[in-house]
């Protein structure tokens, strides 16, 4: 482990120490061009710009020959971050011995607490702010087709939102109304999305855990529609025409089960679609189906339950 001059050092990745002599501070860290990092860094500090301000003056007040760049291990890109938190862990170049701020090499803001004049400063530069539509569409591109990896979705799915954070949300949340050029916006792509955002969402709709499934149906349990929300979905609805291809899913979905049909006579029939039984006895097939779903005991003097 030698110090290197900058043309001795690897175009390579792998993680690296600087070193400033005058004080005995180090600074830890991982890059994919080991050599081109070296560069960078000091001519940030040569400029007076370096992002590490305890970097910054030491370099200010000991001088650049003061400061050491040694290459602690090569490794290949996609062990950078596992290699450089276990180099983080073993040396611990945090204050008071060294200049590293960040403790965790994949969230480096994990474990830091920002005082309320810099979080005063960081919403007053970005209140007000627009996206221009360049960087929207910039955002878009590098975000498409992106996929986490399994151990972060295991993270996320295992995680609970606090009531203290619940309320902070709740508060923040609380009178905000979009624009009306973006419920414009939403309107659309709530209406035609696109072949993609249907697959994604019937996935995540057969991918449902069962607990999931039972929190919503409670959730939705005693809710009552207001009357405009209702006329807006009949007026929504009203006019709209099925494509064959949707009424020949919907009528599968339909002969998926078969029905036990108690007539008012007494009488019972086995069925295997029920709209079209409806529709054959003069029956309302949406009434029809709260039967089945026991929200109603019959329909008509007609009972009906599901028996496959």
């Amino acid at each position: 482990m030698i110090p290197k001059t900058r043309l001795q050092l690897p175009k390579c990745a792998g993680i690296y120490l600087i070193t400033c002599t005058a004080n005995g501070k180090i600074y830890i860290g991982s890059t994919n061009n080991l050599r081109n990092r070296w560069n960078s860094h000091r001519s940030q500090l040569r400029a007076g710009n370096h992002p590490n301000q305890h970097m910054q003056r030491s370099w200010d007040k000991h001088g650049e020959e003061s400061f050491t760049m040694t290459v602690l291990e090569k490794c290949e890109q996609v062990d950078i971050t596992e290699r450089e938190q276990h180099y983080l862990d073993v040396w611990k170049p945090f204050d008071p011995r060294g200049f590293n701020m960040a403790i965790d090499a994949v969230a480096p803001m994990r474990g830091r607490k920002m005082s309320p004049e810099s979080i005063a400063k960081r919403v007053a530069k970005i209140t007000g702010q627009k996206r221009t539509p360049e960087f929207s569409e910039r955002m878009s591109a590098l975000h498409k087709g992106k996929k986490l990896s399994e151990a972060r979705l295991e993270k996320m799915r295992g995680r609970v939102v606090s009531d203290e954070t619940r309320e902070k949300i709740r508060k923040a949340v609380t009178g905000f109304r979009h624009s009306d050029e973006t419920r414009a916006k939403m309107s659309v792509s709530r209406t035609n999305p696109s072949p993609e955002v249907r697959a994604a969402l019937s996935r995540g709709a057969k991918n449902m855990p069962p607990e999931t499934r039972a929190k919503i149906t409670a959730s939705r349990i005693g809710i009552k529609r207001s009357p405009e929300a209702i006329a807006k979905t009949a007026a929504f609805h009203r006019g709209r025409k099925l494509s064959d291809e949707h009424r020949a899913k919907l009528s599968a979905a339909h002969c998926k089960y078969k029905y036990l049909v108690t007539l008012p006579s007494g009488e019972e029939v086995i069925i295997n679609n029920l709209r079209d039984f409806s529709l054959a006895n003069n029956l309302d097939p949406a009434t029809l189906h709260r039967v089945v779903c026991g929200k109603q005991r019959h329909h008509k003097g007609y009972k009906v339950r599901r028996i496959e």
